[in-house]
């Protein structure tokens, strides 16, 4: 089945050959944390898929490119910035992955763990050298991207405890904006 990407303006910029609804897991909504487009605009890089797969297609030829699997759940969320992509998955965790070589074969360079539930958003700034990944438990939590360290957890107020970080990202001063 194919799909349309557009852009802001709804206008049709191309038609991929995927990802087809036989391709995305069952029951997993489909929402704007399951694709990113990388900072170069050469590729869009799509999570939800029933093998647990990350799929990568090229924009300049609107065809599927490779795809990783690396997460032992389904990726619920990626995000990019620069040279790096990562994944979050239900498997409660994220991964980190260094795209500067080729984006067919990524390499995964740092495994996050620190949640209890589904990973459920991420956001990262390579400038910062600063990873964020906010779950179903409602706790986000922050690494370092090249040494893969837990550096802090930011919680929800006390009379939240059954807050789901769904969205969040990062200013350029490092500030965590969850929703």
């Amino acid at each position: 089945m194919k799909r349309r990407w557009a852009r802001a303006s709804s206008m049709i910029i191309a038609t991929f050959p995927g990802p087809s609804s036989s391709s995305l897991a069952p029951g997993l909504p489909l929402h704007a944390n399951l694709f990113v487009v990388t900072q170069d605009g050469k590729h869009i890089v799509s999570g939800g898929h029933w093998d647990n797969s990350l799929r990568i297609f090229a924009t300049h030829k609107t065809r599927y490119v490779a795809s990783v699997v690396r997460h032992i759940d389904i990726v619920t969320c990626v995000a990019a910035c620069g040279y790096y992509l990562m994944s979050g998955s239900r498997d409660t965790t994220s991964i980190i992955w260094d795209v500067s070589s080729s984006m067919t074969q990524l390499k995964a360079v740092q495994v996050l763990a620190g949640h209890d539930k589904s990973v459920k958003c991420v956001s990262l700034s390579a400038e910062l050298d600063m990873a964020v990944s906010g779950s179903e438990d409602g706790l986000v939590n922050v690494y370092s991207i090249k040494e893969g360290q837990f550096l802090r957890s930011l919680k929800p107020p006390s009379q939240q405890m059954d807050f789901v970080v769904s969205r969040l990202t990062l200013s350029l001063q490092g500030h965590v904006v969850i929703g």
